[in-house]
This record gives C-alpha cells, sequence and structure tokens, in this order.
C-alpha cells in the first residue's frame, strides 16, 4: 500500500482555516462544491462524442480538471497562507508573460501546469495542487475530481523520442529517463516524424477511458542536438535521481527550470507545435539566453 504524504506547512495552515471558518460557519462554500459537481457532470459525459465534439474525451476531462483548478487557484492564492506560492508564479508571469508564440513560447497550457503543478515553495515543496489536495475533502470536492489533480500533481515536462505512429493514429513516444514507450493522443494536431525529439507534459489515460495517454501541452519540438546529447544532459542534471523514480520526478519539476529553456531556446513555431534549440546548461546554445537574477 502506497504510503500516504503527510500535509506541508502550507497545506496544514489551510486545513486549519478552513476548519475554523467552516465551523465558524462564516464562510461559503458553495463556489467550491458546485466546481467539483461541475467537474463531476463532465467526467460523466467525457465518453459520450456528441456532448465533446470538439476534443478527445480524455482531452475534454483534463481540460475540466484543469479549468477548476484555475478557480481554485484564484481563490487559494487570494489567502495569506500561500503568499509565497502566490508571488512565485506572479514573478513568473511578469518574467515570461506566457500566452504562447508570437508574443511569447510559454503557451497558456504549459504555463498553467507548470504553475499548478511544479512551482513549489519550501522544503516540502508545497504547489498549488499538493494544498487542493489537502483541503478537497473538507471543501466538498469530488473523490474523482482530487484523484485527477492527484495524477496531474505526478506528471512533469520530459523529453521524449518519437518512435512513429500506431495503426489508430496515436504517437508512440518513448521517455528518455524511463525508456518507457507510451501511445499518445496529441490535441494539437503535430503528427512530427520518428526520431524526433519532444519536450512534453504526458497524462496517462483514466480508468476507463481508451488506453492512450494525452499530450497535454502542445509539443516542444527539440532541434540543434540529438538524443544522445539529450540523454547525456538529463544525466547531468538528475544525476543520483535518475535510479529512483520518485527523485526523478522531483528533478524534472523542480531542479530544471524548463521556464527558462523554453524562453532562452526559442526558434520558431507553426500553429501546432512549437521549436526549440539546444540544451539548458549550455547558454552558447540558446538564441535568447539572458542571465537572470531573482
Amino acid at each position: 500500500m502506497r504510503k500516504k504524504t503527510e500535509a506541508g506547512p502550507i497545506a496544514t495552515s489551510l486545513v486549519r482555516v478552513f476548519q475554523k471558518l467552516k465551523g465558524a460557519r462564516v464562510i461559503n462554500l458553495h463556489a467550491f462544491r458546485e466546481g467539483s459537481a461541475r467537474a463531476a457532470e463532465l467526467q460523466k459525459t467525457v465518453a459520450t462524442p456528441e456532448d465533446l465534439a470538439e476534443h478527445h474525451p480524455v482531452h475534454a476531462l483534463y481540460i475540466a480538471v484543469q479549468n477548476q483548478v484555475s478557480v481554485l487557484s484564484e481563490q487559494l492564492t487570494s489567502l495569506p497562507e500561500t503568499t509565497k506560492l502566490a508571488d512565485l508564479i506572479e514573478a513568473a508571469q511578469v518574467d515570461y508573460m506566457p500566452s504562447g508564440p508570437p508574443m511569447s513560447p510559454l503557451t497558456v497550457s504549459y504555463f498553467t501546469s507548470w504553475a499548478f503543478f511544479d512551482a513549489a515553495v519550501g522544503p516540502r515543496r508545497e504547489t498549488i495542487g499538493t494544498c487542493i489536495a489537502a483541503i478537497g475533502t473538507l471543501l466538498g470536492l469530488h473523490p474523482k475530481f482530487l484523484a485527477l489533480v492527484a495524477v496531474m500533481q505526478q506528471s512533469s515536462m520530459r523529453v521524449y523520442a518519437h518512435e512513429g505512429a500506431r495503426a489508430d493514429g496515436t504517437i508512440v513516444l518513448r521517455d528518455l529517463v524511463s525508456g518507457a514507450r507510451v501511445p499518445c493522443i496529441v490535441p494539437s494536431g503535430w503528427l512530427g516524424a520518428p526520431g524526433e525529439l519532444w519536450l512534453a507534459r504526458v497524462l496517462p489515460p483514466p480508468v476507463g477511458v481508451g488506453d492512450a495517454s494525452l499530450v497535454f501541452t502542445t509539443p516542444y519540438v527539440l532541434r540543434g542536438a540529438s538524443e544522445q546529447d539529450w540523454v547525456a544532459y538529463l544525466d547531468r542534471a538528475l544525476a543520483a535521481a535518475k535510479s529512483d523514480a520518485s527523485k526523478t520526478l522531483a528533478a524534472l519539476k523542480h531542479a530544471i527550470d524548463w521556464n527558462e529553456y523554453i524562453f532562452a531556446g526559442y526558434k520558431g513555431h507553426v500553429h501546432e507545435a512549437i521549436f526549440l534549440t539546444g540544451l539548458p546548461d549550455v547558454p552558447s546554445s540558446l538564441p535568447h539566453y539572458s542571465p537572470r537574477s531573482r
């Protein structure tokens, strides 16, 4: 049985705040409950093409979860207990102006995923996602919604090698760190070609919704460095963490500054994909490299 992770200090403070407010009956939790109910309803209908004709069911489900997390994030970051998280996310917004090319190579889907599930503070690496997990039951959020938030919290940006398409149109991506081969839906429409390297956040299919994972972000297609170059870089960046899956996840989420790499490595784009060049720890390989101090 998987050991339950103890809540960090921010989440613990939030739990106390909401317990006190709820007990005093001076807070209206209707907005939280209503939002989770909408997410639960979407979960019931994602398998119906007529209801979600514009999106693949897996994509539609994760969009619904991401949208609700955005609502919760806005509410939570207005509280003094989350000031450090709010400041971290706001500073990144100012630095990178995430909106997608041509204004910024950081897309909204990429940045919000980073802001909710990777942007972390304190020794316990607390995020918006871990805070929602801690207070979700107290707020009456649907268990299935919280389960999908946990899945997204366990995701990270990773480098993949394109290994071709299956007969059903999904693209097989190979994780350069774990070696796992994953058939993926790519909502942006970028099909790519075998041998391409992609930087992407890949989410697994929810139980009962097919067997293909989802490339949740617009693919960042990596050029100017070979697969061997990237494997060597990941060896340097992950070091000893590479032998442990949980430490690898933490390093990919927190030790590598993907925001800065995407910004500095931007080389162009089409509607379906964004092109990057160079390696994160080789400044001379990055066309827009600029030392930043925070």
